[in-house]
């Protein structure tokens, strides 16, 4: 079992590894077509490491290192020549359990601090704050549950985070929403600036669901972020 995988897309999708992760993980068959598995857990009773290490007949350690090696291969290699889509993508909630709370560092995927317990920065730097994340229930994309305050005399506005239930609106002052950034995905500037046939009947929404908070903040963000005020 490999521990490094290809960065082309033939030879990735063409791996053993990668092809059980898929059929195990990814997809199944339900009268003669695929669709998508529910989420299972990586580790613990009859997780993806337990099953594997049981088929290969080798340690779980060195199970559990090649499938976490695997999917964050899968979101780096060659995308598909037609779609560009890549081969083996997974979102966060799908190795999450209900109640469980993520937070999360303010930064680009790769360098951001995950954990599962709750304080207010990332161990061994004050510099770094962490925020709770939510998940969209439809595509999986996760947010930052924040409070944004508004600057003052020419300042930025600020992030700081909060409780879902939070929805307290101090006018002028702070507003509950979502904070949305990627350093691969970036937010749709266009489509939710030029788009005044989806805006609903005296919300203040477009839709793609973002209020004008969110169109204000993202033409200043350069596209990396975006904002979504509400709760």
């Amino acid at each position: 079992i490999r521990e490094t995988f290809p960065t082309s897309y033939a030879e990735f999708i063409a791996d053993p590894l990668v092809a059980w992760i898929e059929s195990n993980l990814g997809l199944e068959e339900r009268e003669g077509r695929l669709v998508r598995r529910r989420p299972t857990r990586i580790s613990g009773p009859d997780g993806a490491v337990e099953r594997l290490s049981r088929l290969l007949a080798i340690p779980p350690d060195v199970c559990r290192t090649a499938i976490q090696n695997a999917l964050l291969a899968g979101t780096l290699c060659g995308r598909h020549p037609v779609t560009g889509a890549a081969p083996l993508t997974f979102r966060l909630h799908q190795f999450i359990s209900r109640g469980d709370t993520v937070y999360a560092t303010l930064e680009d995927e790769a360098t951001r601090h995950l954990t599962l317990f709750g304080q207010h920065y990332r161990p061994g730097s004050r510099d770094h704050i962490l925020l709770p994340l939510v998940f969209c229930r439809e595509c999986g994309q996760e947010y930052y549950i924040v409070r944004r305050r508004a600057g003052g005399r020419g300042e930025p506005d600020s992030f700081s985070p909060r409780q879902l239930n939070d929805q307290s609106v101090e006018e002028g002052v702070s507003e509950p929403g979502f904070l949305y950034f990627s350093s691969s995905r970036p937010f749709p500037v266009e489509q939710v600036m030029t788009s005044p046939a989806g805006v609903a009947g005296g919300s203040g929404r477009d839709t793609a669901g973002r209020s004008g908070a969110a169109r204000r903040s993202a033409a200043a963000g350069g596209g990396r972020h975006g904002w979504q005020g509400g709760r």
